[in-house]
């Protein structure tokens, strides 16, 4: 595994961590398939995830490997949060991507994330 792609443990919560902050298009694709192949050897329902995308550009590559990632690792986690985002793109995220816990940081992300874990 990567510094970029990790567990956290936190408050009993195994939490995998994904780290996209500042990266280029390259490194963020081969983060994404780091990421999502470890994600897919992990059961059914039992993860929860943390992701960082602060300082992130997000271009067509990286948006279709993201599709891709949702797709192969549909039904393997159980909850998700996101930091790194703020404002008025913040509100956009959060209707754009309903299912992810926009976290304001990275405490609040790994709080939110324990205590998904524990109700499920």
């Amino acid at each position: 595994m990567s510094d970029r792609v990790n567990w956290i443990e936190y408050k009993g919560a195994r939490i995998l961590y994904a780290d996209y902050s500042g990266l280029s298009e390259r490194e963020h694709l081969k983060v994404i398939e780091e990421f999502k192949n470890t994600l897919r050897q992990q059961p059914p329902g039992s993860v929860v995830t943390l992701t960082n995308v602060a300082n992130t550009r997000t271009t067509e590559a990286v948006k279709e490997q993201y599709k891709v990632l949702i797709e192969q690792t549909r039904g393997i986690s159980k909850g998700g949060a996101a930091i790194g985002i703020t404002g008025f793109k913040k509100a956009l995220a959060t209707l754009l991507k309903r299912d992810l816990y926009w976290a304001n940081s990275l405490e609040d992300a790994k709080e939110w994330l324990a205590e998904r874990a524990r109700k499920r």
